[in-house]
């Protein structure tokens, strides 16, 4: 369910104009964010358009570590994911699921990423700022930002580079800030033009995806 809002009087696009584009060929995506700045709320937007505009179900979804459930499959390792054809793969927390640590997997994941593609998938990668190194980045045909703390991306990283040349008033010394309801994407081409550009967008609040409302309160009142 999308809580409605009063329209917005920015340059921004609704999110489910952006639909398309986004999904309709295979490529890997990126979407970054502070902890709190609604990454899940965004990945469950973008699940509930595909659902009610496209002939999309959750047979054509896998993800990993995602809060709550919408029928999808469920996977928890490289051997899995190596055999996904023709769906939308959502890997929150993508760090821990790609061992980045392990320095010696670059090559092999570089191979795995241009597999995935070419199995027709959209590989969508959900992190942090400073779990965006320059390898994933540049793995990346499109960046979407929420609300980011700039210093915590890594120097010399596309995913910091693309945040350093944006003049828009979201952007400050210090952060990216947008608010909840905004998201930044970065690498949809114009139709015009057919270079890569910014597009701020709209994102709806999905109320009965919000997990931090069901969680109990720390205190208690007697």
């Amino acid at each position: 369910m999308i809580n409605k809002q009063k329209p917005k009087t920015s340059n921004a696009v609704p999110l489910e104009a952006l639909i398309e584009p986004i999904f309709s060929t295979p490529k890997i995506v990126g979407i970054c964010a502070d902890i709190g700045q609604g990454k899940s709320n965004m990945i469950y937007a973008m699940l509930h358009y595909l659902q009610t505009k496209f002939n999309f179900t959750e047979k054509n979804l896998y993800t990993y570590a995602l809060p709550l459930s919408v029928g999808q499959r469920m996977i928890f390792s490289v051997e899995e994911l190596e055999l996904i054809e023709d769906s939308l793969i959502v890997l929150d927390e993508f760090f821990l699921f790609l061992n980045l640590d392990d320095r010696k997997r670059v090559k092999q994941l570089a191979e795995m990423m241009q597999r995935i593609k070419h199995a027709n998938n959209v590989l969508v990668l959900c992190g942090l700022p400073h779990n965006f190194n320059k390898f994933i980045s540049s793995q990346l045909s499109l960046k979407i930002y929420k609300q980011t703390t700039i210093k915590n991306l890594i120097n010399g990283s596309p995913m910091k580079d693309v945040v350093a040349a944006y003049n828009g008033s979201e952007k400050g010394s210090t952060i990216l800030r947008l608010p909840p309801d905004q998201a930044l994407v970065y690498g949809l081409e114009g139709a015009s033009t057919g270079i890569p550009h910014y597009t701020l967008t709209n994102v709806p609040f999905m109320k009965e995806f919000d997990v931090k409302a069901s969680l109990p309160p720390i205190l208690v009142p007697r």
